[in-house]
């Protein structure tokens, strides 16, 4: 993606700007003219960050091949084999041979390496990634 670094999810889309020119050349002009005024010393009060929504996350669950199949598998729990294996909504999430503890998205924790989990595809974000838990 122009302007991103890092791998990202495959299957998921990204915004970018557009406008966005890679360079391999500094530029020796500074980004923003040096003030006219100097600041106050007294600066206004700032306004408090926004809050952020109420996320919620699951903890990866590894549930017995009875209890997760046929639509059966919830929100962070696997080991699916397809989407099918997942309640209605859900996805299975692979994970690679190359990278057996991928993230799940929407997902906390590790879960077991290599086993893949439902998740929700509308959680376009990773809360933690690391072995264990």
């Amino acid at each position: 993606v122009p302007g991103c670094t890092g791998e990202g999810i495959r299957g998921k889309d990204y915004c970018y700007d557009p406008t966005f020119v890679a360079t391999s050349q500094r530029d020796p002009s500074p980004t923003n003219p040096p003030p006219t005024n100097p600041p106050p010393t007294n600066p206004p009060p700032s306004n408090p960050p926004p809050t952020s929504p109420n996320l919620q996350f699951t903890t990866l669950k590894r549930v017995s091949n009875r209890n997760c199949g046929k639509g059966q598998c919830k929100k962070c729990e696997g080991d699916c084999d397809s989407s099918k294996d997942c309640q209605k909504g859900l996805k299975c999430f692979y994970r690679k041979r190359k990278n057996p503890w991928e993230p799940v998205p929407g997902c906390q924790g590790s879960g077991e390496k290599g086993r893949d989990y439902c998740y929700d595809p509308n959680d376009y974000f990773i809360l933690q990634q690391g072995r264990g838990g």
